[in-house]
């Protein structure tokens, strides 16, 4: 697939920057959707921004929308690239494939059509196994390897712990 024809496969539909609701005014100014081919399967991607790649690889069973806080105070800086993973949003669902070694396979190939060599990785809650594998595959295309999760510690309803530091309310 050449850029030329990534220019001309955007979809329009629910899902996608111009048919999700709750995104800013301008954030279609910015960022487009396109599906891009990356030999195994096709990937909803969301790209806008001036300057270095990132590529943003969210969680399951989230898609680029999880991002959408974060994006255009990035793109400021970045051409941020986010696609929904395999089997999300509206990404290609096949059978198989799921692993962290295909999925970052796949990432290393949407980058290779986007014409970007070297770059950035962020990668939150499945999306750190993908990232982790991008970097072990092949460390000299990764330039920073960020990984993001969330750990919640649950509290008894009858605890008066007014924090997750630890400390409590006495």
């Amino acid at each position: 697939m050449t850029v030329a024809h990534l220019r001309t496969a955007r979809p329009a539909d629910f899902g996608t920057v111009t048919g999700t609701p709750g995104l800013p005014a301008e954030f279609d100014r910015v960022f487009s959707s396109r599906y891009v081919d990356v030999g195994s399967v096709r990937l909803h991607t969301v790209t806008g921004g001036q300057g270095p790649a990132l590529l943003l690889i969210g969680g399951w069973p989230q898609f680029w929308y999880q991002w959408r806080h974060v994006m255009l105070p990035l793109a400021e800086h970045y051409t941020v690239v986010v696609a929904d993973p395999r089997g999300t949003g509206l990404s290609d669902r096949p059978r198989t494939g799921y692993d962290s070694a295909t999925c970052a396979q796949d990432f290393h190939r949407l980058m290779n059509v986007l014409g970007h060599d070297r770059f950035p990785v962020v990668g939150h809650d499945i999306g750190m196994r993908t990232a982790c594998a991008m970097a072990a595959d092949t460390p000299g295309r990764i330039r920073v390897s960020t990984l993001l999760t969330t750990v919640r510690r649950t509290v008894p309803a009858w605890s008066n712990e007014k924090s997750c530091s630890g400390s409590s309310a006495s």
